[in-house]
């Protein structure tokens, strides 16, 4: 006679405990971490490469800015000036904010007390 052996369930849920659960959240929250650290150090080497590139533009579309400026002034100030636009004109003085009456007191009879 042959012994028969009986197979074992290969798909078996392991247990979970709260020990293995703890470690699980510590390792989450390490590596977790670990990635918060690159990203910051990342973003700090982007943060210094956007800068060196935003003061290059600053000083080179200075000089265009200021080079468009001139040009539309030169050539709307003939258009302005002629339909009364031209000079600089003063702001409207404000006038002061009406002032508010106070409340007036309930008219009406009163009552006697019995």
């Amino acid at each position: 006679m042959v012994k028969q052996v009986k197979a074992r369930r290969a798909n078996r849920t392991p247990r979970v405990n709260s020990h293995t659960l703890w470690l699980a959240g510590l390792g989450a929250v390490s590596m977790a971490r670990k990635q918060a650290v690159k990203a910051v150090a990342l973003a700090q080497a982007n943060i210094a490469g956007l800068r060196e590139r935003a003061v290059t533009l600053a000083g080179e579309l200075g000089g265009r800015v200021s080079a468009v400026k001139a040009e539309a002034d030169a050539r709307l100030r003939p258009l302005l000036a002629r339909f009364g636009f031209g000079g600089k004109r003063k702001p409207a003085a404000r006038k002061a904010p009406a002032r508010r009456r106070p409340a007036r007191a309930a008219t009406g009879r009163r009552r006697k007390a019995a």
